[in-house]
């Protein structure tokens, strides 16, 4: 008997190079660049979503074929190093918020009111501000969506029905955490296995309405299999529990909320130098005020999060949640940007505020004196009563002796009614997020006037990546750094766009050229240990088919760090390319290990547990994975097929009933 899988979930059809979950077809790439907000992120875009490259299409052996022996794996033989031995750890010697509040009571509730505050939070602990039931959630698809809760717990359904309404399935998911203040929105995120995965349904608190998560396209997103990594908890979270790039502990998170040690620093010796007065000649006050640090570093404080740009690398031997107050951004991470953001034609980034800024004639002026906290409280938000007025003192403390040179009729005319910030900052609604707007910092003297010819801060796909600049490119980084970064992202956009060329001019930027000539096992001596490059590395190697190479890199990788699964995924698929089933499964099994819920492995778990003739076991994890994703309609074709080869008509029936009712 051969029963063949559909070429759709044949094996490893693609690589995928986000740090978010995948599709079921896709394998994980994580991405070491770009940050993720999920209020924010357009995932319907090709380019910024799953990064798709290299169908692999392999027709599936018959059942019974012998695999082949494990001894056949290749070894590294990499050792260590021509690159410079990473930094050090930073240290973690946190406190806690509630350890402040000993000292800074007031301060402490006031903060709890501001958004920051407020950033992230357990589904039980959040304020209430949605609608529950929420009835059903009309997206114009075929999929529909629901929202119920109890009085701690929240389930987030999508369902499917047929052409006489019955329900054909209704899969609920449990829904954790609530990642946002409110004040525009919230994505949820649902925790399993170490794993943060984002709901396909958000709230948008302009309209107080449900809809699918921001770059959600209808019928033709990724579920609740969305993951959620570093990259995004860095900016939405206080502390994470981390076990591991984008794994955590459970619960996943130390302190939930931006916390006050995220802008003064770690305070355990703050704490104990005020708790223990008799030990104060000993131990130094090391909290960090922002207000006292240079432009730069107080400025970074800010940037860390508001600072989107288009790709943020970690600088080498370090990560998103290395940064500390004091710090400038650049020693830890590197933020690329277009040389010319001012294109019109693309929706604003709704975290773009560092960018608009920096193009304002009040931030040029001020030889960047203007910052952040020159107009925002960072303990407590604007009071709305008087928003406008809390507003135009700031701008009146630089233009107290310059007043409006409109009439005052004209100045109270709508929709400024006065306010400084309604005329010169409005709302910009044509954002990629949708039933959201944001405030326009370009601060322009005439919007109407300037808007034609100054648009603010693009997310620009379309930008060649040799043309990336970094911003407030400073000494302080290494040339070897820099160029690392732009390779980065440059292969970055080589796989999205399956771009051997570009690849090719990528590499030279990670590795000298005299090395690239030298062969793989020079190249990867070269950037060890190195991982995310050694990852991008193994990338390159298989845009060109160099198939032995991708293998020992990702090898290599697995010496470096076991749970690696960019690294596991790659020799996944490169065993099944080689057509080694028995090695494939073994490093499947690590994988399904790591994440024992994830449709695209358990659709390989059934294809070689089949291919090995273990009919049952790949029967009962094909039954498993339509539960845990339902709308793999052509694995369910390909599942009643092998059931009726088996003659088990009734399961097979089954099966063919769903499909008949999806009208399939």
């Amino acid at each position: 008997m051969n029963v063949v899988f559909p070429q759709s979930i044949s094996p490893l059809s693609v690589l995928h190079r986000q740090k978010f979950a995948p599709s079921h077809a896709a394998v994980i790439k994580p991405h070491y660049g770009r940050r993720f907000n999920p209020l924010e992120y357009d995932y319907g875009s090709a380019a910024r979503g799953l990064f798709v490259a290299l169908a692999i299409v392999l027709a599936m052996p018959g059942c019974r074929e012998k695999p082949s022996s494990p001894a056949n794996e290749p070894v590294s033989t990499i050792r260590y190093s021509l690159r410079n031995a990473p930094p050090a750890p930073r240290p973690k010697n946190y406190a806690g918020s509630e350890s402040c509040r000993e000292c800074h009571e007031k301060i402490c509730d006031l903060y709890a009111t501001h958004p920051m505050g407020r950033s992230m939070g357990s589904i039980s602990s959040v304020e209430t501000i949605e609608q529950y039931p929420s009835g059903p959630i009309h997206t114009a698809g075929q999929r529909g969506y629901r929202v119920e809760r109890t009085d701690d717990t929240v389930w987030h359904h999508e369902f499917r029905v047929d052409s006489t309404g019955e329900v054909v399935y209704d899969q609920r998911e449990t829904v954790k955490y609530a990642v946002g203040s409110g004040q525009r929105g919230r994505a949820y995120l649902i925790e399993s296995n170490g794993v943060l995965r984002q709901s396909p349904i958000g709230w948008y608190s302009t309209e107080d309405v449900w809809d699918l998560s921001p770059g959600y396209a209808v019928d033709s997103h990724p579920r609740f299999q969305r993951r959620i990594g570093d990259g995004c908890l860095y900016c939405h979270a206080g502390q994470v529990d981390s076990i591991g790039h984008d794994r955590y502990a459970e619960p996943a998170f130390v302190e939930a909320a931006i916390s006050c040690e995220r802008c003064h620093g770690p305070a355990s010796q703050h704490v104990e130098f005020h708790r223990n007065a008799e030990k104060q000649g000993d131990i130094q006050d090391n909290i960090v005020n922002p207000a006292k640090l240079d432009i730069a570093a107080r400025e970074s404080v800010c940037n860390q999060c508001h600072l989107q740009g288009l790709y943020t690398i970690p600088r080498y031997g370090r990560s998103f949640h290395d940064f500390r107050p004091g710090d400038r951004m650049e020693d830890i991470l590197i933020c690329l940007v277009s040389p010319d953001a001012n294109t019109d034609g693309q929706p604003s980034r709704v975290v773009s505020q560092v960018e608009q800024m920096r193009q304002s004639k009040c931030y040029i002026e001020s030889q960047a004196e203007l910052g952040c906290t020159s107009c925002h409280d960072p303990h407590s938000p604007a009071p709305a009563a008087n928003r406008d007025v809390y507003y135009q003192d700031r701008c009146n403390v630089c233009h107290h002796d310059r007043q409006c040179l409109l009439p005052p009729a004209e100045q109270q005319l709508a929709p400024a009614f006065g306010s400084c910030i309604a005329c010169h900052m409005p709302a910009d609604e044509q954002t990629n997020v949708p039933h959201t707007a944001q405030t326009d910092h370009r601060i322009l003297r005439n919007p109407k006037v300037d808007n034609l010819s100054k648009r603010s801060p693009r997310d620009v796909q379309a930008a060649s990546p040799m043309s990336l600049d970094i911003f407030d490119d400073s000494p302080r980084i290494p040339d070897w750094e820099k160029t690392r970064a732009i390779g980065i992202a440059m292969m970055t956009e080589a796989w999205a766009k399956n771009d051997i060329y570009l690849a090719r001019q990528a590499i030279v930027k990670l590795v000298p050229q005299e090395t690239v000539m030298a062969g793989g096992e020079a190249m990867i001596a070269a950037l060890t240990p190195d991982l995310p490059a050694l990852n991008e590395l193994a990338c390159y190697f298989w845009l060109s088919d160099k198939v032995d190479d991708a293998q020992l890199c990702w090898l290599h990788v697995l010496d470096l760090q076991p749970q690696d699964e960019t690294a596991l995924a790659g020799l996944v698929l490169a065993s099944q390319r080689s057509e080694k089933p028995a090695i494939a499964e073994k490093y499947l099994d690590r994988l399904l290990a790591i994440t024992p819920d994830d449709p695209q492995w358990l659709t390989q778990k059934v294809k070689l547990a089949w291919q090995q003739g273990r009919q049952d076991e790949a029967f009962g994890i094909a039954e498993r994975l339509l539960v845990i994703d339902p709308t793999l309609n052509e694995f369910r074709k390909w599942l009643a097929n092998a059931y009726r080869q088996t003659r088990q008509i009734d399961k097979a029936r089954s099966h063919d009933t769903i499909l008949n009712r999806l009208g399939l």
